[in-house]
């Protein structure tokens, strides 16, 4: 077990006990619970004589070389807003569609039938981007 010192960018600090072969995914769960964000908007970095960042959720800690008493540094993103998918129907016109980042293909089917009446079975959407 070691015992990490979690550092919010904003100075709160909180204290949290992991197994010494945890991952990273599995600390920004405890995280989660503990700062109420949610894993994908956490940031983690650490100090141990070079910057760290902490990217690879299936890497242990003890592979960044964290230890009890490492201090971790929390910054909380907040991913992208809404953008525009513009799709083109088989006669050549373009659609505009407010889109979420967390929204799924097939909502954004949804919209589309709502918009132009097409079967969700029937549009074909390819990325050309």
């Amino acid at each position: 077990v070691m015992e990490l010192t979690i550092r919010l960018l904003g100075g709160v600090v909180k204290r949290l006990e992991v197994s010494s072969d945890a991952t990273v995914g599995e600390l920004k769960q405890r995280i989660s619970q503990l700062f109420g964000e949610p894993p994908y908007k956490q940031k983690l970095s650490a100090d141990n004589g070079t910057h760290i960042s902490l990217e690879d959720d299936s890497r242990t800690l003890s592979s960044y070389g964290l230890h009890s008493g490492s201090v971790v540094s929390l910054l909380i993103t907040n991913p992208a807003g809404p953008f525009q998918v513009f799709v083109r129907n088989e006669k050549g016109q373009t659609g505009t569609y407010d889109v979420d980042v967390n929204e799924t293909v097939d909502q954004l089917q949804t919209k589309i039938y709502n918009k132009e009446r097409v079967p969700k079975d029937q549009q074909r959407l390819i990325y050309n981007g």
